[in-house]
């Protein structure tokens, strides 16, 4: 049963991925394999995962981001199950052990994580239990039906990679990752809510790895918008999930096209927020901006209301022209 694949994705990780790789080798219950995918690393990556010996399998790809270096593990992986490691990460001794307990305690469940110890960059612990404790601060303002997280794993925490052990036939089904999120962001909420449509996730309110909070996250509004389109595929048979989607895309393009109107782009604000009413016809404020646009006096007036009163800042990307 506990016949397991470690896979871990690296890009320029001299500094931590050592200590990664220490940590699930020296589980108390060992991983059948340890399986390293280096995404096109221009440091000294390959030369510390070198002396590791045959300890660690070592394959090496250009630089495609985390979502095929995932793949290519689990495609190479020879275990059962596959426990994903971000080489920035550590896994606590007992990781394995105690995930596999649960697992011979509750046969059915294909898909396990755990909760997490937060980190600064040097390793420090900031918090623990860190998912459960922004959780519950969280939720009594947080409506649960309209939660993107709590739709996806069944009103539980995200998974976070490196917590996460779970069936490798479970993830093949569901897809793997899409290598269409190419800024490593978000790419993993896609292929675990995939996977949680074939076997509900289970959370082990405990923290068994530690995990470094990065020092700045990647600009992620395109992979957002991947995601918010992979769910509405995702529950095309669940109206209910659907609506919520269908909100969050109608949201999106809205402000998008707030965004080219007050910075008099007018095609393109017609454009976008045409997708936000395709989405939620009865939209008022994109219906409302949509008949500034065509304005010239209004629109002008809209802007400076915006831009100048109210002090808003509207940032434009060229996602979709």
């Amino acid at each position: 049963m506990d016949r397991t694949s470690v896979v871990v994705p690296v890009y320029n990780g001299e500094g931590f991925v050592a200590e990664a790789l220490r940590s699930a080798l020296e589980q108390t219950l060992p991983a059948f394999e340890v399986i390293v995918v280096d995404d096109g690393s221009t440091d000294r990556t390959r030369e510390v995962i070198e002396h590791f010996g045959e300890r660690v399998r070592y394959f090496y790809q250009p630089n495609k981001g985390a979502a095929e270096a995932r793949n290519r593990g689990v495609a190479v992986a020879q275990g059962e199950w596959i426990a994903f490691l971000d080489a920035d990460d550590v896994w606590y001794p007992e990781k394995l052990a105690l995930q596999f307990d649960y697992l011979k305690r509750h046969p059915e469940v294909q898909f396990v994580y755990s909760d997490l110890a937060l980190c600064d960059e040097s390793g420090a612990v900031i918090e623990t239990d860190a998912l459960k404790t922004q959780w519950e601060a969280e939720r009594p303002g947080r409506n649960l039906n309209l939660d993107l997280i709590s739709l996806a794993f069944n009103q539980q925490p995200f998974p976070h990679p490196s917590t996460v052990l779970i069936k490798k036939d479970v993830l093949l089904k569901a897809g793997g990752f899409n290598p269409a999120f190419r800024r490593n962001y978000h790419e993993d909420f896609e292929a675990f809510a995939k996977a949680a449509r074939i076997s509900p996730p289970h959370f082990m309110a405990r923290s068994l790895i530690k995990y470094r909070r990065p020092s700045r996250r990647p600009a992620a509004e395109q992979n957002f918008l991947l995601l918010l389109h992979g769910l509405y595929d995702l529950w095309s048979d669940d109206p209910k999930r659907q609506a919520v989607v269908r909100q969050c895309l109608a949201g999106y393009y809205g402000k998008k096209g707030q965004s080219y109107l007050c910075s008099g782009y007018y095609k393109q604000a017609r454009e976008y927020l045409a997708l936000a009413l395709s989405y939620n016809p009865s939209d008022r404020h994109a219906l409302r901006r949509r008949l500034v646009s065509r304005l010239p006096l209004v629109r002008d007036f809209y802007a400076f209301w915006q831009v100048r009163v109210r002090g808003k800042v509207f940032v434009l990307s060229n996602e979709l022209f």
